[in-house]
């Protein structure tokens, strides 16, 4: 943010006379970015440099953010009418979240791969970026940050095949113990709707309380993996500081 100030000081002086609409500022600042773009070749890869770097850093902050909202939704569930009404159980309520983050967890590693390929500078398609070609890039082999990236690499490990099986097979992510007793729920619930007479395989009072403690082992979970993220998160940024001022300074000397 602070190497890309003056560009962007720069820009909003260029803008500021333009009408108030978000159209009119919009079709502004592209103009200005073209002008800088034919004007100045130099100004306008600083630009673009830091615009990226930004840009993923920023996604790769909010994809942490929404790991750490986690286990903030798998402690509450908020039963309305509306719920009840279109059958959002709490099992269901919990299956989503805990999908949304098992995707997200892998999107965390997908997103680093696209933050180094823009602090080295490498200019590979974004939908190119991968193992193969980024992690494993020479320049990034010989640097500290291949380490930073394999150890967040390990740590997505157990989650590619879940998350891959719910975004290609839509095959909901598994909950172990949560999904043993949630189908004991639902067997009781069904042959009530039934009117079986059967006894009940497991007192339904029982079944709430072990799912309520299965429920808070996995928050407990949740919350522990997201402390092993972060740090690695954080390890991976401090590796690639000393690229980044160093690629910035080269740019800002025009070498």
């Amino acid at each position: 943010m602070q190497n890309a100030s003056p560009l962007h000081s720069m820009i909003s002086a260029k803008i500021r006379g333009s009408s108030k609409s978000g159209e009119d500022i919009q079709k502004r600042a592209h103009q200005v970015l073209s002008e800088i773009r034919s004007s100045d070749h130099h100004l306008c890869i600083e630009f673009t440099y830091h615009g990226e770097v930004f840009h993923y850093t920023s996604n790769l902050t909010h994809a942490m953010e929404r790991l750490e909202m986690t286990p903030l939704f798998l402690k509450r569930f908020p039963r309305t009418a509306t719920f009840d009404k279109n059958d959002i159980t709490i099992h269901r309520w919990i299956q989503y979240h805990y999908s949304n983050y098992i995707v997200t967890m892998i999107s965390v590693y997908d997103t680093a791969l696209l933050v180094v390929n823009a602090i080295f500078g490498l200019g590979i398609e974004p939908r190119k970026c991968n193992d193969r070609t980024v992690a494993n890039h020479e320049l990034v082999k010989k640097s500290r940050v291949k380490k930073a990236l394999d150890g967040l690499d390990i740590i997505m490990k157990p989650y590619r095949d879940p998350r891959n099986f719910f975004v290609h097979r839509n095959i909901i992510p598994g909950l172990s113990t949560l999904d043993d007793l949630e189908s004991l729920r639902f067997i009781e619930e069904t042959g009530e709707k039934l009117n079986l007479e059967a006894e009940p395989i497991m007192d339904p009072r029982v079944v709430k309380l072990l799912y309520n403690y299965q429920r808070q082992l996995l928050v407990k979970e949740v919350v522990k993996e997201g402390i092993r993220v972060a740090d690695s998160v954080y390890e991976l940024f401090d590796e690639l500081q000393p690229v980044y001022s160093a690629i910035s300074a080269k740019i800002k000397k025009g070498s």
